[in-house]
């Protein structure tokens, strides 16, 4: 049939080891980036742009059949949590996290920053807000954040941020492990101290901040934050991550479908429906015309309550029936 056939998709305390204190100029509330002796150092960060991660054209083979049917309610309801708004955010955290890797790990960092007590989630959103403009441009240009909250119901963020330094060359993570702090550089121990000073004023207790070691799974161990993490009612409207422009502008968008799975399936439904409206009835997006803004509910509903209109979908998709 003319114009059938498979649709793009465009995925599109601080237990800080003791250091020297930094002498920054302008004092902690000096937003901007810092200037070369901020903390203590000499060295000027390294110049780099973050990569465009780019719209790539997917597109599903035809004639594969492999995906679940959304004929099935308790489909539905499994696959909610995976293939929902949480897992998109999860693809974009990735992808931001592979934007901040783009110019190697040497100088990207794990930041973790928990509360000293209990905090209502728009709290810690104003907390974090501040500390962003007063404190974490003078340790690094660009950064992603993730929310997470504990099975105890205690918030707190989880960070990839690329500092102005060089933080992993010579880092000895077994060592760091067992307590010995004496093969970090003198840059990030002086980051350290930094932090373990200014970080309480913020209403921030404990804290690490470590150099990437795993650069192939650092993307996915803080994309998993956002589908693992306990969600209250209390979090609605609260955002699940965050980052800055730079990358923001080269990691991928939340507006994209997935090329596989429901959507799959989804997409072929509305498309038998639509030709079976402008077929017979003459019409042209005859399902908002017929249901409004809706629409794509009453879909859902139609195919769990009538299996076969998802098997004729995907028979006349294979062009085994014509409408």
């Amino acid at each position: 049939m003319g114009g059938r056939g498979p649709d793009g998709v465009r995925p599109a305390g601080g237990g800080s080891p003791p250091g020297g204190l930094p002498h920054a100029a302008g004092g902690e509330g000096a937003g901007g980036p810092p200037p070369p002796a901020a903390l203590g150092g000499v060295a000027n960060p390294v110049e780099g742009e973050p990569a465009g991660a780019g719209g790539l054209e997917v597109r599903q083979p035809r004639g594969v059949r492999g995906v679940p049917s959304l004929s099935c309610s308790k489909q539905l309801r499994q696959g909610s949590c995976s293939r929902g708004y949480a897992a998109r955010v999860a693809f974009r955290v990735r992808g931001a996290v592979a934007a901040l890797l783009a110019g190697g790990p040497e100088r990207v960092g794990f930041l973790t920053l928990t509360f000293v007590e209990d905090v209502e989630a728009g709290e810690a959103s104003r907390r974090l807000h501040s500390l962003s403009r007063r404190v974490l441009r003078r340790i690094g240009d660009e950064w992603v954040w993730v929310r997470e909250r504990t099975k105890a119901g205690r918030l707190h963020y989880h960070l990839v941020i690329r500092t102005h330094w060089d933080i992993r060359t010579g880092f000895d993570f077994g060592q760091v492990k067992r307590g010995v702090y004496v093969s970090a550089c003198p840059e990030l121990r002086r980051v350290w101290a930094f932090l373990r000073r200014v970080l309480p004023r913020y209403g921030f207790g404990r804290h690490e901040l470590v150099p990437i070691r795993d650069r192939s799974a650092i993307g996915a161990y803080v994309a998993k934050y956002v589908t693992k993490s306990e969600r209250v009612d209390r979090d609605k409207g609260q955002r699940l991550c965050g980052m800055t422009r730079g990358i923001s502008q080269a990691a991928p968008s939340v507006r994209i479908a997935w090329v596989r799975g429901r959507a799959w399936v989804f997409r072929r439904v509305v498309c038998f429906l639509e030709c079976c409206f402008r077929r017979r009835y003459g019409l042209g997006e005859g399902l908002p015309r017929l249901w409004g803004c809706k629409w794509g509910w009453k879909v859902i509903q139609m195919m769990e309550r009538a299996p076969s209109l998802v098997e004729e979908a995907l028979s006349w998709w294979d062009g085994e029936v014509v409408c």
